[in-house]
């Protein structure tokens, strides 16, 4: 299995293409996507705004953002485009026009009528908004939960519980329509380790998910931390601890208890110094921070009062010095780190793998890692950080992630050279293809079109053209 360890947020998981006669195409430089079959003959000419995954025998095909329709892999029109929204989501496919939603069957036969405000499916059931109300709809599409309220949430998709909100009043019910909390708070949150709060006459109820009430105090705030363990403000604006039952197992002294992770609690007390505590209140990490973060790989990010950064242990002895103006907690085994402007990399032991002086450090993949400094791209092994590589004036960054996404440890990435040639390299900096395009996009379908000698022409992973009949 591939190592991957993310330092940057914002990934999106694809669809699992099936097996299928055509391959999506996009002009180079245009934002127009086609189909070609497997020869390279155009099956469909690039006039779609988007052409989306293959599955299920079909794609969803959008003339424009907002009018969606779908076709098959020979091109043939299966539902015009004149949907604002479709989902495939395998055995129906969830559809809406003019502000209504509703659900056609594998088939694409209607079986469930385009005539709700609001549509949403889970696994068992839909969330629905009919005639200005919300309920909830069972598989079949009978009736959960008459359509007669206000609002209905959802809030776990482990649980078959929802809360209701009418006349500024929530309840909590199951799918059986069985009143679990009655409609007489004025908040309820939760579900949270199994644990549901409700907020009454300026008091806080803490219940179980079968809607027993476990305690009740005139408590200003309520955090659960785990399912024994809930942070509480008393009339001082004061943090403790309590248990299920109500019992205080840490006194009220702290500003904030922001998180437990590995047996810790992450706290701020009344100077305004983070440390960490136990569950007996025992201080594991001295407050001498003036920030910190929950442990990863029982190591912790902290900022000491020169408001400089470094990492400590369990323990709260220092991993690494306090040396950096930024840097990141654990992703995997290293954190990205930045001095002067300069990033680089260390790992769990506190050594600098990778020296601080890029101008941007992204994703270990493998133990290699995409890097830009002074405007050149370039892939380093981190096991060699001082080895000659080859540059390059563009990588595409969307490619380098896809391999968050996907097990081929070839898929190819698109890149430029200084002579304004394109080609491919995989995530370790080889290539794959010659840098001989004018001009190339992003592989898919496994294929990749690009302007090669005035024309535009598909290509597959090793640069083998697929010719136009």
């Amino acid at each position: 299995m591939k190592r991957i360890y993310l330092l940057i947020l914002g990934l999106c998981t694809p669809a699992i293409l099936s097996a299928q006669a055509s391959i999506r195409f996009k002009v180079p430089g245009q934002d127009l996507w086609g189909l070609k079959d497997r020869s390279g003959k155009t099956v469909v000419p690039a006039t779609y705004y988007s052409i989306g995954n293959f599955k299920n025998g079909r794609y969803i095909i959008y003339k424009t953002s907002f009018e969606t329709g779908m076709m098959n892999e020979y091109g043939q029109i299966l539902l015009p485009p004149t949907y604002s929204s479709i989902y495939d989501l395998d055995s129906i496919v969830q559809v809406r026009k003019d502000g209504k939603s509703g659900i056609l069957n594998r088939d694409l036969k209607e079986v469930l009528p385009l005539q709700y405000q609001h549509l949403q499916h889970f696994d068992s059931f839909y969330l629905a908004k009919y005639a200005g109300k919300f309920g909830v709809l069972n598989p079949d599409f009978s009736v959960a939960i008459p359509f007669e309220h206000g609002i209905v949430y959802h809030n776990s998709i482990y649980s078959r519980q929802f809360l209701w909100y009418d006349n500024g009043k929530y309840a909590l019910a199951d799918i059986r329509n069985k009143i679990l909390i009655p409609q007489e708070y004025e908040f309820i949150s939760g579900p949270q380790y199994g644990l549901y709060i409700g907020m009454k006459d300026g008091k806080i109820t803490l219940f179980d998910d079968k809607g027993k009430k476990l305690w009740n105090s005139d408590y200003k705030d309520c955090i659960v931390l785990d399912a024994d363990h809930i942070a509480v403000k008393n009339a001082e604006d004061i943090y403790g601890v309590v248990n299920r039952t109500g019992k205080i197992v840490i006194p009220f002294q702290y500003h904030r208890i922001s998180a437990i992770n590995e047996g810790i609690y992450i706290a701020q007390n009344i100077r305004n110094l983070w440390g960490a505590v136990n569950a007996a209140n025992k201080v594991v990490i001295p407050f001498d921070y003036a920030e910190s973060f929950a442990f990863k790989k029982k190591i912790a990010l902290v900022k000491n009062s020169k408001q400089l950064y470094g990492y400590i242990n369990t323990q709260g002895k220092p991993v690494t010095d306090f040396i950096y103006d930024k840097a990141n907690p654990f992703s995997g085994d290293y954190a990205r780190v930045t001095k002067n402007n300069l990033s680089g990399l260390v790992d769990v032991q506190g050594k600098e793998v990778l020296p601080l002086k890029y101008d941007i450090v992204s994703v270990v993949i493998d133990n290699h890692v995409y890097v830009i400094k002074n405007k050149e791209h370039f892939i380093l092994d981190l096991s060699k950080p001082d080895a000659a590589v080859k540059k390059y004036d563009y990588i595409d960054i969307g490619d380098y992630l896809q391999h968050l996404l996907d097990e081929k440890a070839d898929y190819p990435i698109l890149a430029r050279k200084k002579d304004g040639r394109y080609g491919y390299i995989d995530a370790k900096g080889n290539e794959l293809t010659p840098f001989i395009y004018d001009n190339a996009g992003s592989f898919i379908d496994d294929h990749a079109s690009v302007m090669y000698k005035g024309a535009l022409v598909l290509i597959d992973k090793h640069g083998n053209i697929l010719p136009e009949r």
